[in-house]
């Protein structure tokens, strides 16, 4: 439960934890999925609850980031290589998924005797109002979307009209 600090509310640090995503979160449906729920009974919820830690982003929108940074590497030792808008947007929301995705985690992760600090530790000692970080999972899905979109576009750069048509369906 939250409570009065000065000029505003505190979580303890422990709520960074339960409601906080584990990494496989991303890759596993909610047990409500209707095809792929069978597969996520038993998830672990870590003393948080199904809405907060459903952050199942979708194997095809991960698979069409992977085929975007595919390109985007693949093109790289090309000349000209992709256009300034493509490459950027690529970087762009790359870096953004990436510190979302690490700014969800919990405040540290154990490797064996290593505790590795995320940013959620960080902003937990300027910002203590904070109690979901696996919110930001919205982030994450967002870039995971504008990725998949590029990933689209790259796959259907050069395609026949009629094939651009089918595809869309």
């Amino acid at each position: 439960a939250a409570s009065p600090s000065t000029g505003g509310y505190s979580h303890p640090i422990s709520d960074l934890y339960v409601y906080s995503s584990r990494p496989w979160e991303y890759l596993i449906p909610s047990p409500n999925h209707p095809l792929l729920g069978k597969y996520a009974l038993g998830l672990d919820l870590h003393g948080s609850n199904l809405i907060e830690q459903t952050v199942f982003l979708g194997y095809i929108p991960v698979l069409l980031v992977i085929v975007s940074i595919f390109f985007w590497i693949k093109e790289k030792k090309r000349t000209p290589g992709l256009d300034y808008r493509t490459d950027f947007a690529i970087r762009l929301f790359s870096l953004i998924a990436l510190i979302a995705f690490l700014s969800s985690l919990p405040p540290t992760i154990n490797f064996g005797y290593l505790d590795i600090q995320m940013p959620s530790s960080f902003i937990y000692k300027f910002v203590k109002s904070f109690r979901s970080y696996a919110r930001f999972s919205i982030v994450v899905t967002l870039s995971v979307a504008l990725l998949s979109g590029v990933a689209i576009k790259l796959l259907l750069n050069g395609r026949k009209p009629w094939f651009k048509a089918v595809s869309t369906l």
